[in-house]
């Protein structure tokens, strides 16, 4: 019997079976391959803590581009058609600014969000391009985000004449508004992506731990590029935790750091 040749057909078999289990087993776990068992998926899923449906991404979307939109006097009479009662001035040619020439009252009786989207569709052209986000606790501001798609922009949250941001903060003094400020984007489909990672799937990419608690998970466009003053973005899930906030590329499975798009980015 000849061991030597024995004893390598042996160390070949096992190599092969150890190639085999370890991609069933990444096949199983990353969502990157096509055929995640649903069993599995669920069972690594059902250690979340979350107590609301997963949301749903749509099953095309575009990478796309933005670049600022510059408002000259045409701009202007836009919105002064659109209400008169407001003074427009423009800074830096990307930045509106509206300050009322009568506060607009906001009933305490009704829903605070639902009385500002009217607002914003009686004074701002192209309002349905804008969806409220959240409220500013520290400027006291209420802040809309652009959407593409019903999917939202997200990467600066405060309007500045520097940045590249598609934002509407608007000013509120003892249940009056009393101006806003306006930036917009204008927005280039890239490249068609017909598939995309689920919301679960996205949740074993960032590997979250037992017994998390999930306190949201939403599909937005996150900045994949930035250069000068346009910038590329990425169908993307924005998870957040009691523990942290993770961005994940809905593309290609692969996790973003938040922190690249945190600091300003001055556009020339």
């Amino acid at each position: 019997m000849d061991w030597k040749n024995i004893k390598t057909i042996f160390i070949f078999s096992f190599l092969i079976l150890n190639v085999y289990l370890g991609t069933e087993y990444f096949e199983k776990i990353n969502p990157e391959f096509d055929t995640i068992e649903e069993e599995t998926l669920n069972k690594l899923v059902d250690k979340i803590d979350f107590e609301e449906d997963y949301p749903k991404i749509p099953k095309e979307l575009y990478v796309v581009s933005g670049t600022a939109t510059l408002f000259d006097e045409q701009s202007i009479e836009a919105f002064t058609d659109k209400n008169k009662n407001q003074e427009i001035s423009v800074l830096a040619d990307k930045v509106i600014h509206s300050k009322l020439k009568e506060p607009y009252p906001l009933s305490s009786h009704s829903d605070v969000k639902e009385q500002l989207q009217t607002f914003i569709k009686g004074y701002v052209p192209n309002a349905d391009q804008y969806q409220y986000w959240k409220y500013d606790d520290n400027r006291k501001l209420h802040i809309f985000r652009q959407h593409q798609e019903e999917i939202p922009f997200y990467f600066n949250d405060s309007i500045s004449q520097g940045n590249l941001t598609g934002l509407i903060e608007i000013s509120v003094d003892e249940e009056e508004i009393t101006s806003y400020s306006l930036t917009s984007m204008q927005i280039r489909k890239e490249e068609k992506i017909e598939k995309l990672i689920t919301a679960e799937e996205a949740l074993l990419v960032e590997a979250i731990p037992y017994g998390t608690k999930l306190q949201d998970i939403k599909p937005v466009y996150f900045t994949l590029i930035t250069n000068g003053g346009w910038k590329v973005f990425v169908p993307s899930w924005h998870i957040v935790t009691e523990e942290q906030e993770l961005m994940v590329d809905a593309t290609d499975s692969s996790p973003i750091p938040l922190e690249k798009d945190e600091e300003e980015e001055s556009e020339e």
